[in-house]
Protein backbone atom coordinates (compact mmCIF):
# COMPACT_ATOMS: atom_id res chain seq x y z
CA UNK A 1 0.00 0.00 0.00
CA UNK A 2 1.17 3.53 -0.70
CA UNK A 3 0.32 6.42 1.59
CA UNK A 4 -0.48 9.94 0.58
CA UNK A 5 -1.48 12.96 2.60
CA UNK A 6 -4.69 14.77 1.73
CA UNK A 7 -5.97 18.02 3.17
CA UNK A 8 -9.76 18.10 3.37
CA UNK A 9 -12.22 20.83 2.60
CA UNK A 10 -15.39 20.94 4.63
CA UNK A 11 -18.43 22.50 2.97
CA UNK A 12 -20.87 22.08 0.14
CA UNK A 13 -19.71 20.45 -3.08
CA UNK A 14 -20.21 23.68 -5.00
CA UNK A 15 -18.00 25.52 -2.55
CA UNK A 16 -15.00 23.20 -2.74
CA UNK A 17 -11.85 24.80 -4.08
CA UNK A 18 -8.97 22.42 -4.74
CA UNK A 19 -5.26 23.17 -5.06
CA UNK A 20 -3.04 20.44 -6.41
CA UNK A 21 0.39 20.04 -4.85
CA UNK A 22 3.37 18.14 -6.16
CA UNK A 23 3.84 14.39 -6.56
CA UNK A 24 1.14 12.24 -4.95
CA UNK A 25 0.01 14.80 -2.40
CA UNK A 26 -3.15 16.81 -2.99
CA UNK A 27 -3.32 20.05 -1.06
CA UNK A 28 -6.65 21.57 -0.15
CA UNK A 29 -7.07 24.55 2.11
CA UNK A 30 -9.60 23.29 4.59
CA UNK A 31 -11.83 25.61 6.52
CA UNK A 32 -11.01 23.71 9.68
CA UNK A 33 -7.43 22.76 8.77
CA UNK A 34 -8.05 18.99 8.99
CA UNK A 35 -5.37 16.65 7.70
CA UNK A 36 -6.05 12.96 7.08
CA UNK A 37 -3.84 10.03 6.10
CA UNK A 38 -5.05 7.95 3.15
CA UNK A 39 -3.99 4.42 2.26
CA UNK A 40 -4.48 3.54 -1.40
CA UNK A 41 -5.97 0.02 -1.45
CA UNK A 42 -6.56 -0.35 -5.19
CA UNK A 43 -6.00 1.66 -8.35
CA UNK A 44 -7.00 -0.73 -11.14
CA UNK A 45 -9.53 0.59 -13.68
CA UNK A 46 -8.80 -2.41 -15.92
CA UNK A 47 -10.39 -4.70 -13.33
CA UNK A 48 -13.79 -2.98 -13.15
CA UNK A 49 -16.65 -4.82 -14.89
CA UNK A 50 -20.45 -4.92 -14.74
CA UNK A 51 -22.82 -7.72 -15.72
CA UNK A 52 -26.02 -5.83 -15.12
CA UNK A 53 -29.73 -6.43 -15.31
CA UNK A 54 -31.58 -3.13 -15.72
CA UNK A 55 -35.14 -3.02 -14.38
CA UNK A 56 -37.01 0.15 -15.42
CA UNK A 57 -37.98 2.86 -12.97
CA UNK A 58 -38.71 5.77 -15.29
CA UNK A 59 -37.89 6.14 -18.98
CA UNK A 60 -39.28 8.70 -21.37
CA UNK A 61 -38.85 9.79 -24.97
CA UNK A 62 -39.73 13.10 -26.60
CA UNK A 63 -40.33 13.41 -30.34
CA UNK A 64 -42.74 14.81 -32.90
CA UNK A 65 -43.07 11.22 -34.09
CA UNK A 66 -44.24 9.74 -30.80
CA UNK A 67 -43.78 11.18 -27.32
CA UNK A 68 -43.95 8.83 -24.34
CA UNK A 69 -43.95 9.85 -20.69
CA UNK A 70 -43.40 6.28 -19.52
CA UNK A 71 -41.36 3.71 -21.42
CA UNK A 72 -40.77 0.36 -19.77
CA UNK A 73 -37.23 -0.44 -20.88
CA UNK A 74 -35.22 -3.30 -19.43
CA UNK A 75 -32.08 -5.06 -20.52
CA UNK A 76 -28.97 -7.07 -19.79
CA UNK A 77 -25.53 -5.62 -20.45
CA UNK A 78 -21.88 -6.46 -19.95
CA UNK A 79 -19.32 -3.63 -19.82
CA UNK A 80 -15.73 -3.71 -18.64
CA UNK A 81 -12.90 -6.19 -19.06
CA UNK A 82 -12.27 -7.95 -22.33
CA UNK A 83 -12.21 -7.14 -26.01
CA UNK A 84 -15.98 -7.58 -26.42
CA UNK A 85 -18.83 -5.86 -24.56
CA UNK A 86 -22.52 -6.05 -25.41
CA UNK A 87 -26.13 -5.55 -24.42
CA UNK A 88 -29.68 -6.57 -25.23
CA UNK A 89 -32.79 -4.53 -24.37
CA UNK A 90 -36.54 -4.34 -24.85
CA UNK A 91 -38.78 -1.27 -24.63
CA UNK A 92 -42.56 -1.05 -24.28
CA UNK A 93 -44.09 2.42 -24.70
CA UNK A 94 -46.67 2.24 -21.93
CA UNK A 95 -47.26 6.00 -22.00
CA UNK A 96 -46.74 6.82 -25.68
CA UNK A 97 -48.95 8.73 -28.15
CA UNK A 98 -48.99 11.71 -25.78
CA UNK A 99 -48.22 14.63 -28.11
CA UNK A 100 -49.71 15.88 -30.25
CA UNK A 101 -53.28 14.91 -29.35
CA UNK A 102 -54.91 13.10 -32.27
CA UNK A 103 -58.59 12.99 -33.06
CA UNK A 104 -58.32 9.64 -34.84
CA UNK A 105 -57.73 7.95 -31.50
CA UNK A 106 -61.30 8.69 -30.45
CA UNK A 107 -63.95 5.98 -30.35
CA UNK A 108 -65.84 7.42 -33.30
CA UNK A 109 -64.74 8.25 -36.86
CA UNK A 110 -63.86 11.87 -37.52
CA UNK A 111 -64.05 13.95 -40.64
CA UNK A 112 -60.82 14.96 -42.45
CA UNK A 113 -58.37 12.64 -40.75
CA UNK A 114 -55.92 9.86 -41.55
CA UNK A 115 -55.27 6.85 -39.30
CA UNK A 116 -53.80 3.35 -39.53
CA UNK A 117 -56.21 0.63 -40.63
CA UNK A 118 -55.06 -1.24 -37.50
CA UNK A 119 -55.64 -0.14 -33.94
CA UNK A 120 -52.15 1.11 -32.97
CA UNK A 121 -50.57 -0.83 -30.13
CA UNK A 122 -48.07 0.71 -27.74
CA UNK A 123 -44.67 1.22 -29.34
CA UNK A 124 -42.23 -1.66 -28.89
CA UNK A 125 -38.52 -2.02 -29.64
CA UNK A 126 -36.03 -4.89 -29.34
CA UNK A 127 -32.32 -4.06 -29.62
CA UNK A 128 -29.05 -5.97 -29.47
CA UNK A 129 -25.55 -4.56 -29.85
CA UNK A 130 -21.91 -5.46 -29.39
CA UNK A 131 -18.58 -3.61 -29.21
CA UNK A 132 -15.13 -4.83 -30.21
CA UNK A 133 -12.38 -2.71 -28.69
CA UNK A 134 -9.43 -1.78 -30.87
CA UNK A 135 -7.41 0.45 -28.54
CA UNK A 136 -6.99 1.48 -24.92
CA UNK A 137 -4.95 3.98 -22.95
CA UNK A 138 -4.50 5.25 -19.40
CA UNK A 139 -5.10 8.87 -18.47
CA UNK A 140 -4.47 10.81 -15.26
CA UNK A 141 -7.69 12.21 -13.80
CA UNK A 142 -8.88 13.65 -10.50
CA UNK A 143 -11.67 11.62 -8.98
CA UNK A 144 -13.89 13.17 -6.33
CA UNK A 145 -14.34 11.06 -3.20
CA UNK A 146 -17.12 11.81 -0.74
CA UNK A 147 -15.89 11.06 2.77
CA UNK A 148 -18.73 12.26 4.97
CA UNK A 149 -22.13 13.94 4.79
CA UNK A 150 -23.77 15.76 7.68
CA UNK A 151 -26.95 17.54 6.65
CA UNK A 152 -25.98 20.02 3.95
CA UNK A 153 -22.29 19.80 4.78
CA UNK A 154 -20.26 17.42 2.63
CA UNK A 155 -16.68 16.39 3.23
CA UNK A 156 -14.95 15.65 -0.07
CA UNK A 157 -11.53 15.41 -1.59
CA UNK A 158 -10.15 14.86 -5.08
CA UNK A 159 -7.65 12.04 -5.59
CA UNK A 160 -5.42 11.79 -8.62
CA UNK A 161 -5.88 8.38 -10.19
CA UNK A 162 -5.79 6.48 -13.48
CA UNK A 163 -8.69 6.29 -15.91
CA UNK A 164 -8.79 3.58 -18.57
CA UNK A 165 -10.18 4.76 -21.91
CA UNK A 166 -11.13 2.06 -24.42
CA UNK A 167 -12.21 2.78 -28.00
CA UNK A 168 -14.17 0.24 -30.01
CA UNK A 169 -16.35 -0.46 -33.01
CA UNK A 170 -20.11 -0.86 -32.47
CA UNK A 171 -22.50 -3.00 -34.44
CA UNK A 172 -26.16 -3.25 -33.51
CA UNK A 173 -29.63 -4.18 -34.66
CA UNK A 174 -33.08 -3.07 -33.56
CA UNK A 175 -36.57 -3.76 -34.74
CA UNK A 176 -40.04 -2.76 -33.71
CA UNK A 177 -42.94 -0.48 -34.49
CA UNK A 178 -44.20 2.90 -33.36
CA UNK A 179 -47.21 5.15 -33.77
CA UNK A 180 -46.03 7.82 -36.23
CA UNK A 181 -47.49 11.32 -36.16
CA UNK A 182 -47.96 13.11 -39.52
CA UNK A 183 -50.22 16.01 -38.52
CA UNK A 184 -50.47 18.83 -41.09
CA UNK A 185 -47.99 17.21 -43.50
CA UNK A 186 -48.58 16.87 -47.22
CA UNK A 187 -49.13 13.14 -47.57
CA UNK A 188 -49.45 11.22 -50.83
CA UNK A 189 -52.00 8.42 -50.70
CA UNK A 190 -53.51 6.03 -53.24
CA UNK A 191 -56.76 4.12 -52.96
CA UNK A 192 -56.33 0.40 -52.33
CA UNK A 193 -59.47 -0.39 -54.32
CA UNK A 194 -58.92 2.14 -57.11
CA UNK A 195 -55.22 2.68 -58.06
CA UNK A 196 -56.21 5.65 -60.25
CA UNK A 197 -57.42 7.49 -57.16
CA UNK A 198 -54.21 9.13 -55.95
CA UNK A 199 -54.31 12.38 -54.01
CA UNK A 200 -52.50 14.64 -51.56
CA UNK A 201 -54.04 15.07 -48.11
CA UNK A 202 -53.06 17.45 -45.31
CA UNK A 203 -55.21 17.35 -42.18
CA UNK A 204 -54.79 18.36 -38.55
CA UNK A 205 -55.05 14.74 -37.47
CA UNK A 206 -52.97 12.18 -39.38
CA UNK A 207 -50.93 9.18 -38.29
CA UNK A 208 -49.91 5.67 -39.24
CA UNK A 209 -47.74 2.93 -37.73
CA UNK A 210 -44.08 2.69 -38.74
CA UNK A 211 -42.62 -0.81 -38.84
CA UNK A 212 -38.82 -0.74 -38.84
CA UNK A 213 -35.62 -2.76 -38.77
CA UNK A 214 -32.47 -0.71 -38.14
CA UNK A 215 -28.82 -1.65 -38.59
CA UNK A 216 -26.35 0.39 -36.51
CA UNK A 217 -22.62 0.93 -36.93
CA UNK A 218 -20.39 3.35 -35.06
CA UNK A 219 -17.88 4.13 -32.32
CA UNK A 220 -17.81 3.34 -28.60
CA UNK A 221 -15.76 5.10 -25.93
CA UNK A 222 -15.76 3.39 -22.53
CA UNK A 223 -14.13 5.08 -19.53
CA UNK A 224 -13.34 3.18 -16.32
CA UNK A 225 -12.11 4.21 -12.87
CA UNK A 226 -11.19 1.63 -10.23
CA UNK A 227 -10.15 3.39 -7.02
CA UNK A 228 -10.41 2.10 -3.46
CA UNK A 229 -8.83 3.80 -0.44
CA UNK A 230 -8.91 3.88 3.32
CA UNK A 231 -9.25 7.33 4.82
CA UNK A 232 -8.16 7.70 8.45
CA UNK A 233 -11.22 8.41 10.54
CA UNK A 234 -13.64 7.78 7.67
CA UNK A 235 -13.04 4.17 6.71
CA UNK A 236 -12.92 2.59 3.27
CA UNK A 237 -14.17 4.64 0.35
CA UNK A 238 -14.24 3.91 -3.35
CA UNK A 239 -14.95 5.26 -6.80
CA UNK A 240 -15.39 2.33 -9.19
CA UNK A 241 -17.47 3.25 -12.19
CA UNK A 242 -17.79 2.94 -15.96
CA UNK A 243 -19.29 5.40 -18.43
CA UNK A 244 -20.17 4.35 -21.98
CA UNK A 245 -20.52 6.73 -24.93
CA UNK A 246 -21.86 5.50 -28.27
CA UNK A 247 -22.22 7.28 -31.59
CA UNK A 248 -23.87 5.21 -34.33
CA UNK A 249 -25.03 5.70 -37.88
CA UNK A 250 -28.45 4.10 -38.35
CA UNK A 251 -29.56 2.49 -41.62
CA UNK A 252 -33.13 1.33 -42.22
CA UNK A 253 -33.30 -2.25 -43.47
CA UNK A 254 -37.08 -1.85 -43.21
CA UNK A 255 -38.97 1.44 -43.08
CA UNK A 256 -42.61 0.70 -43.86
CA UNK A 257 -45.92 2.30 -42.96
CA UNK A 258 -49.34 0.73 -42.48
CA UNK A 259 -52.15 1.38 -44.91
CA UNK A 260 -54.45 4.10 -43.64
CA UNK A 261 -58.08 5.06 -43.52
CA UNK A 262 -58.93 8.51 -44.84
CA UNK A 263 -62.11 9.89 -43.29
CA UNK A 264 -64.36 11.93 -45.56
CA UNK A 265 -67.77 13.42 -44.91
CA UNK A 266 -70.42 12.12 -47.34
CA UNK A 267 -73.04 14.81 -47.86
CA UNK A 268 -75.39 12.30 -49.49
CA UNK A 269 -75.96 10.34 -46.30
CA UNK A 270 -74.47 12.78 -43.75
CA UNK A 271 -71.96 10.20 -42.52
CA UNK A 272 -68.18 9.99 -42.28
CA UNK A 273 -66.86 7.26 -44.57
CA UNK A 274 -63.52 5.55 -43.97
CA UNK A 275 -61.80 4.80 -47.28
CA UNK A 276 -58.71 2.56 -47.34
CA UNK A 277 -55.56 4.06 -48.86
CA UNK A 278 -51.88 3.13 -49.04
CA UNK A 279 -49.11 5.64 -48.33
CA UNK A 280 -46.08 3.36 -48.33
CA UNK A 281 -43.84 3.87 -51.36
CA UNK A 282 -45.57 7.13 -52.31
CA UNK A 283 -43.73 9.45 -49.91
CA UNK A 284 -40.00 10.14 -49.81
CA UNK A 285 -38.31 8.34 -46.93
CA UNK A 286 -35.14 9.07 -45.02
CA UNK A 287 -33.10 5.81 -45.01
CA UNK A 288 -30.31 7.01 -42.69
CA UNK A 289 -30.10 8.53 -39.23
CA UNK A 290 -27.81 8.70 -36.21
CA UNK A 291 -27.88 8.15 -32.47
CA UNK A 292 -25.80 9.38 -29.55
CA UNK A 293 -26.16 7.59 -26.21
CA UNK A 294 -24.54 7.87 -22.79
CA UNK A 295 -24.78 5.37 -19.92
CA UNK A 296 -23.18 5.25 -16.50
CA UNK A 297 -22.69 2.38 -14.06
CA UNK A 298 -21.40 2.80 -10.49
CA UNK A 299 -20.34 0.04 -8.09
CA UNK A 300 -22.27 0.03 -4.82
CA UNK A 301 -25.10 1.93 -6.50
CA UNK A 302 -28.48 0.34 -7.03
CA UNK A 303 -29.19 2.54 -10.04
CA UNK A 304 -27.96 3.28 -13.56
CA UNK A 305 -29.07 5.98 -15.96
CA UNK A 306 -28.87 6.72 -19.67
CA UNK A 307 -29.33 9.65 -22.05
CA UNK A 308 -29.89 9.63 -25.80
CA UNK A 309 -30.26 11.95 -28.76
CA UNK A 310 -31.36 10.38 -32.06
CA UNK A 311 -32.43 11.32 -35.56
CA UNK A 312 -34.15 8.23 -36.88
CA UNK A 313 -35.06 7.01 -40.35
CA UNK A 314 -38.64 7.84 -41.27
CA UNK A 315 -40.41 10.18 -43.64
CA UNK A 316 -38.19 12.84 -45.20
CA UNK A 317 -40.79 15.57 -44.58
CA UNK A 318 -41.07 14.81 -40.85
CA UNK A 319 -38.65 15.88 -38.12
CA UNK A 320 -37.48 12.51 -36.79
CA UNK A 321 -35.50 13.89 -33.84
CA UNK A 322 -35.93 12.07 -30.53
CA UNK A 323 -34.49 12.68 -27.04
CA UNK A 324 -34.54 9.92 -24.42
CA UNK A 325 -33.84 9.59 -20.69
CA UNK A 326 -33.87 6.51 -18.51
CA UNK A 327 -33.38 5.56 -14.85
CA UNK A 328 -33.22 1.88 -13.90
CA UNK A 329 -32.64 -0.36 -10.94
CA UNK A 330 -29.23 -1.88 -11.62
CA UNK A 331 -28.65 -5.46 -10.46
CA UNK A 332 -24.92 -6.08 -10.93
CA UNK A 333 -24.01 -9.77 -10.86
CA UNK A 334 -20.34 -8.75 -10.52
CA UNK A 335 -21.06 -6.38 -7.64
CA UNK A 336 -18.29 -7.74 -5.42
CA UNK A 337 -15.67 -7.81 -8.17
Amino acid sequence: MKKITVFLIIGTLSGSVLAQSESQTLGVKARNGNVVMIDMLEEAPENVSFLSLQIPIWHLSGSRINTSLLDLKGGLSYVGKGKINGEVSYKFGLGDQILPESNERMDYPNNDMVMSIYNPDRAQDFSVSGTYFISEKLKDVEERIRLKTEGKVVTVTDIKTKQLIKTGINIGYSQGFTWYNMNNMQLNVRSVDNPNDQQIVSFNSMSSVQNYKFLKLGLNITKSVGLRLNAEGYGERQSRNISVINFNVVYALQNEFDDVYVGRYNTDNNEVELMKYTMDGLNTKLPFGFEFTYKEFVKKSAFSYELGLKYLPGLMSQINLMATFGLSVNIDFLRKK
